[in-house]
């Protein structure tokens, strides 16, 4: 956008920690807006863009296409909607292939109920100036001050890491019990669960994933 000169560099950021500018059809229980931001292809004029009126377009869609058309599930669900959102935005990050997001929000809805540490690397990456800053990375993965360290931390992160997709959103509202307690990633990408911690750890070996 700053490169397109339709905004100035920091104002879109700037503008999604002004909460109380935009209108909501629900509460909003954080300080900025990640999580709400609504990812999707926006035609826009550029005469006539501005940060504000974009991000309410991105809100307006969120609630156009998930809020609204799935309030009652919301509504049922023995999570909030900001912790929906929150978990969404971990299936996405974790998962990139969609068809595997409602069994990987399965496996962390388990977790989450029987108040075992999510294990969430990405959440440890979330506030890196640099994602994939390696060594910045293992640090936060070792301090337990961190309130987006999953693997020492139980419970949900502060904020959503990211404004997930639909499918990530439905993922959460619709997961698909399994009897998997562990996942991880393959060098392509690839997901491999596990049943048990032994399981979990002979997948470790076999994939080179530590």
């Amino acid at each position: 956008l700053a490169e397109d000169r339709l905004l100035s560099e920091g104002e879109y950021l700037n503008s999604a920690y002004k909460v109380q500018d935009y209108h909501f059809e629900w509460h909003v229980e954080q300080k900025h807006l990640e999580g709400y931001l609504f990812p999707e292809t926006y035609k826009v004029v550029p005469k006539q863009f501005s940060s504000r009126y974009f991000i309410q377009k991105q809100i307006d869609t969120f609630a156009k296409r998930f809020f609204n058309p799935y309030r009652d599930e919301i509504k049922q669900h023995t999570l909030s909607l900001n912790e929906i959102v929150i978990l969404a935005s971990m299936v996405e990050r974790e998962e990139r292939n969609e068809a595997n997001r409602p069994l990987v929000a399965g496996v962390m809805l388990k977790r989450l109920k029987q108040k075992v540490p999510l294990g969430i690397d990405a959440t440890s990456r979330y506030s890196l100036e640099n994602w994939k800053d390696e060594k910045q990375f293992l640090l936060a993965l070792r301090n337990p001050d961190d309130p987006y360290n999953t693997r020492l931390r139980k419970g949900l992160p502060p904020t959503p890491i990211c404004s997930p997709n639909i499918s990530s959103l439905l993922a959460v509202l619709t997961p698909r019990e399994s009897t998997f307690w562990y996942y991880l990633h393959d060098d392509n990408g690839n997901i491999h669960f596990a049943k048990s911690a032994e399981e979990h750890e002979a997948n470790r070996r076999k994939y080179h994933v530590y």
